[in-house]
């Protein structure tokens, strides 16, 4: 099932189709994670994508994961909480572990603790750590042992709890202000805008500034200017106007995690998109809180939740959607369970299921129909479980192996069906009813029945032995498929 269902989603991703909601896939406990609280996310130089739980740190390289918990030595990971990770993209991991700072080499997987006890905000930036500490701002590099002081903040703005670092200045959020510490002068130091809980920061391609607090989301444009985003509930248009995180893809939107939904804003348009629905379909997210985000090298997004794991989707609509089923729905896919596929000379895309008969995905109307099996209507298929698919675009034909239902054959020009079955005594009829593979053989069609494989001539529609000798007879009727030179 889930080859097949791999097959589709990446035959579709290839053809650039539109739906109208994202795919994202879920990691969660029955996946090996030791919680399902997510705190932070960072993608490592060797592909690995790390997660910060309430209960350790895991590791995930895209097949399995690997946990990492606190050790009795305290000099290495040393609490069950993973607040923020971050990393140089060099061989190195830092990781606010509880309220420490540890160090962990990746090559080696050896942890270190670089300091204890008042560490509230990361960031990196080349071979620079930036930390806020108690009320100051200081750095690390691999060239110092020790933390070094950058400044200390005025006695109002307090702690600061996140920050953010570009060319021109130090950005630290604290509980109640955005403030501007100047690189060139410490002492410059600028408060820009009143929070309410002051939460997280980042930057974006456009050199904006985006800051995320308990009353909602500020942009701060290079010149100053500052745009505040709020609610819905307050007439604005972010699903909560409590902000926990905020990131920008690789194609310039920026997305918001909320307390009740992830939103993405396209800054081109001014529009907004938002999914707050949550549950175990993959048109979901697995729970609407969302506490963190993260961008991989694929331009993947990775999204953490309060209590529903790990999501990750592919924001770029233009390449890649997933089509959920619904068996009542008659405009999308009508069973979960997916096999071959094949492709008409229009574009459009036929798609076998294993229970809910075949399925036309039209390129023109972006839209799905289905053939079904009807008791009634002897030429309707032969049976929902579909094993075979082939196209020959001589005569504009679609040829269906089925499971105990024979061969459907549709004409497309017509838009009308047949379906042939074994006929006693009729050597030249469909030997069985299961239909395994079809392909193209000389001037017609070769198939891999259940009853041994078979030459189907296209114009006469009958059918003769494919091969004479009986070893070999015996031997193909057994394989499951066939290849032919």
């Amino acid at each position: 099932m889930k080859r097949t269902f791999s097959s589709l989603l990446c035959f579709l991703f290839l053809l650039g189709i539109v739906a109208k909601e994202q795919y994202f896939k879920h990691l969660g406990l029955s996946d090996g994670l030791s919680q399902v609280c997510i705190l932070s996310l960072y993608q490592d130089e060797l592909g690995a994508v790390w997660m910060g739980t309430t209960e350790g740190l895991n590791r995930y390289n895209g097949k399995d994961l690997k946990i990492y918990r606190p050790s009795q030595d305290s000099t290495k990971l040393t609490k069950n909480e993973i607040s923020e990770l971050c990393g140089d993209g060099k061989g190195t991991m830092y990781i606010r572990s509880g309220n420490d700072l540890v160090q962990l080499d990746l090559y080696k997987e050896e942890f270190t603790c670089l300091r204890r006890g008042d560490v509230k905000g990361l960031f990196c930036a080349e071979d620079t750590l930036w930390v806020t500490c108690k009320n100051g701002v200081y750095y690390y590099t691999k060239t110092r042992p020790e933390l070094t002081l950058v400044t200390l903040l005025e006695e109002e703005v307090k702690r600061g709890e996140a920050l953010y670092v570009d060319k021109k200045n130090i950005w630290v959020v604290t509980l109640d202000y955005l403030v501007a510490i100047s690189r060139e002068n410490h002492a410059l130091q600028e408060k820009i805008v009143s929070l309410n809980r002051g939460r997280c920061i980042s930057g974006d391609s456009d050199g904006n500034i985006w800051v995320g607090s308990w009353n909602g989301l500020y942009r701060i444009s290079p010149n100053r200017k500052v745009t505040h985003y709020q609610s819905q509930a307050e007439g604005g248009d972010l699903s909560d106007s409590q902000v926990r995180c905020v990131l920008e893809d690789d194609f310039k939107n920026i997305w918001v995690g909320t307390f009740r939904g992830l939103d993405s804003y396209n800054p081109v348009t001014g529009e907004w998109e938002h999914y707050t629905r949550y549950g175990n379909s993959s048109n979901t997210l697995s729970h609407s809180s969302v506490l963190s985000l993260c961008k991989d090298m694929q331009s993947n997004i990775w999204v953490g939740t309060y209590y529903g794991g790990v999501n990750m989707f592919n924001p770029n609509k233009a390449t890649n959607r997933f089509y959920s089923a619904e068996p009542l729905q008659e405009d999308c896919l009508s069973f979960p369970v997916v096999g071959k596929m094949a492709e008409d000379n229009n574009g459009n895309l036929w798609i076998c299921t294993e229970g809910g008969g075949l399925n036309c995905y039209h390129a023109d109307t972006k839209k799905f129909t289905r053939y079904q099996h009807r008791k009634e209507d002897p030429n309707s298929i032969g049976s929902d479980n579909l094993k075979s698919i082939y196209y020959r675009k001589e005569n504009n034909r679609l040829y269906v192996g089925t499971h105990l239902g024979g061969l459907f054959v549709l004409d497309l020009e017509s838009n009308k069906g047949r379906t042939f079955h074994p006929v006693k005594g009729d050597r030249t009829s469909l030997p069985h009813e299961i239909v395994n593979d079809i392909q193209a053989y000389k001037n017609g069609l070769a198939l891999l029945t259940q009853g041994g494989p078979v030459f189907m001539d296209p114009v006469t529609e009958k059918f003769t032995p494919l091969l004479n000798d009986a070893k070999i007879w015996e031997l193909a009727s057994g394989s499951i498929c066939m290849r032919l030179f």
